[in-house]
């Protein structure tokens, strides 16, 4: 489901995976909504370059242009999924950030789900790659074969 970035703080319940899609970056920014503290700060459990974190939401969400609460039909219980994700952080889980292998789509969609997933991203664009070398493979063979 889709909301503007900020109101995913008053949407999102505890354990939810999120994401923040930015126009201005091109890409969708995964991460497990912690909850609300008693003091009002919303925070989420993420993967970025400089490691797995809990952050404000207010720094997640910081350029989006929009928000979304992914929903599964298999996920874990909403508490087994934050209790993974902050296991993990609380761990100091050697999860290092990588693009293809360990980003944030792959780090929420296994704290959901509860096993091992791949990035739904990344998936698109190697089927995306794979259909432009498909072209271009026909192209030149077409070439070849007319000259």
């Amino acid at each position: 489901m889709e909301y503007e970035p900020y109101m995913l703080c008053t949407q999102a319940r505890p354990g939810d995976h999120i994401a923040v899609w930015s126009d201005s970056k091109g890409y969708w920014h995964h991460g497990i909504f912690a909850g609300t503290s008693e003091h009002g700060h919303a925070h989420v459990i993420d993967i970025m370059p400089d490691g797995l974190a809990r952050r404000p939401l207010g720094l997640f969400i910081k350029g989006a242009d929009a928000g979304a609460v992914l929903v599964y039909k298999d996920a874990l219980p909403l508490d087994c999924s934050l209790k993974l994700a902050q296991y993990l952080v609380e761990q100091g889980s050697v999860v290092e950030y990588n693009l293809v292998e360990e980003n944030c789509d792959k780090f929420a969609a296994t704290c959901r789900l509860g096993r091992p997933c791949e990035s739904e991203q990344i998936q698109k664009i190697a089927e995306r790659v794979a259909a432009i070398a498909k072209v271009l493979h026909g192209t030149i063979r077409n070439k070849k074969a007319s000259a």
